[in-house]
């Protein structure tokens, strides 16, 4: 468990490295006026503080109800292919309880199908459940695709599975056209009356017939709800999301990229000739609770600086890493720091370091470039941050993980392997 929590904690923070600020004003924040140890507990107050409104997620209803519909989807070989479509249509939501957010990947389970409009078509009905013959009985519909089934050990067909309003369009653009394109579909999981869970897609296509605006949604029965939203134009794609507990967004994040996307320009680059780049800046940020990391790429200024100090003869000096690094720091910015205050704890640094290598006869001293959060002291955020004074974050850390493992019956360490 000791290292699963100091994986997850390094992850949270560090994870901004790898975006690449919604607010840029944000990346010029002041230190907040705490030790690093005052930093360390407002920090584990805030984890727990989390922690708490995920609590029901320990126990979502709707995970059991969607293992138990799939299993009997993929129970026999000679059943309609419509069994085996849904089941690969449903598949994220099976696994959500070893992948909490995995649910999110259920908007790109729809690429599986080259025409979901056949389903309905030609498969289309309300399926119910024959205990005595182990299989469903079909009533056609051409608007819906409904499964009434059994929940866990109930010898009546209580759960309902209903996936409706699927909407479409062809595609017009020569590189694919007469594709279809979906435009909204909705999915709701029913323990009889009570609604478990419900997904709901809507997509906007531009005249290239790209996604100009795309959002799904999944809230569940406990209060949950993620919402995932993704915007493109030809010089600005940006996705946010966002999880809530009873409409309050305790995580949330996104990105946005400036830059030449027009379809032209994607269809007809060549990645290995041509030198002009497509993106000019990213802005990332990510947040939970009051815990936030905000970052900015400038890819062109980055790119432009390279390519300037590479046309120069360098020796492998402390001022010719200086130098690359004030390149970086100019190029890739990145703070994580309070949200309500939007003061710092750590600033993301690329700094020069002297490194020596001992042999038996000689030492070789050199310098090299290294990149690292660092505090209001100068010291830095590493691993072992999290080895001391965050006690009572692993200890409800490590609660939270066992309640699900037992609930779920699966073993986090298992997946990790």
């Amino acid at each position: 468990m000791k290292k699963i929590f100091s994986v997850v904690m390094m992850a949270t923070l560090m994870c901004l490295f790898l975006f690449s600020c919604k607010e840029t004003n944000e990346l010029e924040a002041e230190y907040a006026d705490y030790t690093v140890e005052e930093n360390k507990q407002n920090i584990e107050d805030e984890g727990i503080e989390v922690l708490g409104k995920m609590d029901a997620m320990k126990d979502l209803s709707f995970v059991y109800a969607i293992q138990d519909i799939y299993s009997l989807l993929d129970l026999s070989e000679d059943q309609s292919d419509v069994y085996g479509d849904v089941a690969a249509l449903i598949k994220p939501l099976v696994k959500a309880d070893e992948q909490l957010m995995g649910v999110a990947s259920l908007r790109s389970t729809n690429i599986a199908f080259d025409s979901l409009s056949n389903l309905f078509e030609y498969y289309g009905g309300v399926y119910t459940y024959n205990f005595d013959e182990n299989t469903f009985v079909r009533v056609p519909s051409t608007t819906e695709i409904t499964f009434n089934f059994p929940i866990g050990n109930s010898t009546t067909n209580n759960g309902i599975l209903t996936l409706d309003n699927y909407t479409y369009q062809y595609a017009t653009n020569e590189d694919f056209e007469g594709t279809e394109l979906p435009k909204s579909l909705d999915l709701n999981l029913y323990d009889g009356s009570t609604n478990l869970l419900k997904f709901e897609m809507n997509v906007s296509y531009n005249s290239d017939n790209l996604p100009s605006t795309e959002t799904t949604e999944l809230t569940f029965k406990e209060g949950y709800s993620f919402v995932q939203t993704l915007n493109y134009v030809q010089t600005d794609v940006s996705w946010d999301f966002s999880f809530a507990y009873n409409t309050d967004a305790f995580f949330k994040g996104g990105f946005d990229l400036n830059g030449t996307f027009a379809y032209d320009s994607l269809a007809n680059l060549d990645y290995y000739n041509d030198a002009t780049p497509l993106l000019n800046v990213a802005n990332a940020y990510i947040q939970a609770g009051n815990l936030k990391a905000v970052g900015q790429l400038n890819y062109k200024s980055l790119i432009d600086g390279m390519e300037a100090f590479n046309e120069g003869d360098h020796a492998y000096t402390k001022a010719t890493y200086d130098s690359l690094c004030t390149i970086y720091n100019n190029g890739i910015k990145a703070v994580i720091l309070y949200a309500d205050s939007k003061e710092a704890i750590a600033k993301l640094s690329f700094y020069t370091t002297e490194e020596t290598d001992q042999y038996v006869d000689e030492t070789d001293t050199y310098f090299e470039m290294n990149v690292n959060f660092v505090f209001s002291d100068g010291s830095a955020l590493d691993g072992s941050f999290f080895d001391e004074g965050f006690d009572e974050l692993e200890t409800a850390f490590n609660a939270f993980i066992e309640d699900m493992e037992e609930n779920y019956g699966f073993s986090f360490e298992d997946e990790a392997e």
